[in-house]
């Protein structure tokens, strides 16, 4: 067998199989004392990297029986197609070679109207931390875009760690409880209370800590699948605190019901708060909690954006968009609407809220 010239791997991973991910977790971290490194994706992990002892394994969720395997890792697209076919050595062991993609990529959406019903049995997943998953966009617009209803029903310490994600945006909206957490060189830890709102900028470490029972928040995200990555030798809070700083030209925001002011809309009978996460993303998401001032008023909306997100906080009404039945959504409940559709809310009751989050058409 002629040599390879391996100038262009940048780092090499063991595949270890296993059927059950968190269990085959608890045993390299806790026992082996192994480190996480980066856990994919975040709401079904199906794919783990740790290390120890001068080794990186990747754990992958597949049939135990499979052939044990080595990944060389590239960032030459070429140098992997040659070698797509891989190697295998004379122990039976697979050498694969995968493209290693340092540039995020974010999938053009695929528009689609869509409404999740909190009341149908949708399956809560299993996420990391503790935390359980319930997806609210079910085809994730062609995989742009994940809305997530996430919960941790027992509170207390949480298991989380210093960690930061590869995204192009992230908002989390406390919908339930209280949580405490802490962020890269924002000061001491902060504590989240219903309503609250922040915007995690791309890479800032962060690390949540506590949180009530029964805690609930909506958590959206581009792109829908990413990596969750492992920062094992920050400590947080940093020393230094910059609000100012920006972390891939996005601020952190942390957004507090208890300080926000409601605006009347010019275009019709409702108001809202500005969580000012508009601003500080330049213009690339809108977030915003809105509600009737009368709850006889009619709402006709036009989206004009790539897509709004909307879901039900409190209260009740009712949907009724392009082609599409009559939807009656309570709290919990949420729908999206693609570019292009008209829609129009009516029947409110008279605590009505929601959470509506847009993203302009030059995303």
């Amino acid at each position: 067998m002629s040599k390879i010239d391996f100038t262009s791997i940048d780092s090499a991973q063991v595949v270890i199989p296993c059927g059950e991910l968190n269990e085959t977790l608890e045993f390299f971290i806790d026992t082996l004392s192994f480190s996480m490194k980066k856990i994919y994706p975040a709401d079904s992990p199906r794919i783990a990297i740790i290390s120890g002892f001068g080794v990186t394994l990747r754990l992958e969720i597949s049939d135990i029986t499979t052939q044990s395997k080595l990944r060389l890792l590239s960032n030459d697209h070429a140098f992997v197609k040659k070698h797509d076919k891989g190697l295998v050595a004379p122990n039976g062991m697979l050498v694969e070679f995968e493209f290693f993609q340092k540039e995020l990529i974010i999938p053009n959406v695929k528009p689609s109207f869509s409404v999740t019903n909190s009341k149908e049995k949708k399956e809560w997943k299993d996420g990391r931390a503790g935390m359980q998953y319930r997806d609210l966009v079910s085809d994730r617009l062609g995989g742009f875009f994940i809305a997530s209803h996430i919960r941790i029903l027992k509170g207390g310490p949480v298991s989380d760690y210093v960690h930061h994600h590869h995204i192009h945006f992230q908002i989390i909206y406390c919908y339930k409880g209280w949580v405490r957490a802490v962020y890269e060189d924002q000061g001491p830890e902060i504590l989240m209370n219903q309503g609250d709102c922040v915007l995690q900028p791309p890479h800032i470490r962060h690390q949540v800590l506590e949180c009530s029972d029964q805690f609930e928040v909506i958590e959206v995200c581009c792109p829908a699948e990413h990596d969750t990555m492992v920062d094992n030798n920050m400590e947080l809070p940093t020393k230094d605190f910059k609000p100012e700083r920006k972390f891939d030209g996005q601020n952190f925001i942390f957004h507090k019901n208890s300080d926000s002011v409601w605006v009347k809309s010019k275009q019709d009978e409702f108001e809202s708060r500005d969580t000012g996460i508009n601003k500080a993303t330049n213009g690339l998401i809108n977030v915003i909690v809105t509600r009737p001032i009368k709850c006889s008023t009619t709402r006709v909306s036009k989206c004009n954006d790539a897509f709004v997100f909307t879901f039900v906080l409190q209260g009740q009404t009712s949907l009724n968009s392009d082609n599409q039945k009559v939807n009656h959504l309570t709290a919990g409940d949420s729908f999206i609407v693609p570019q292009g559709d008209t829609y129009i809310l009516s029947q409110h009751s008279d605590n009505l809220e929601l959470l509506e989050i847009s993203c302009p058409e030059n995303y």
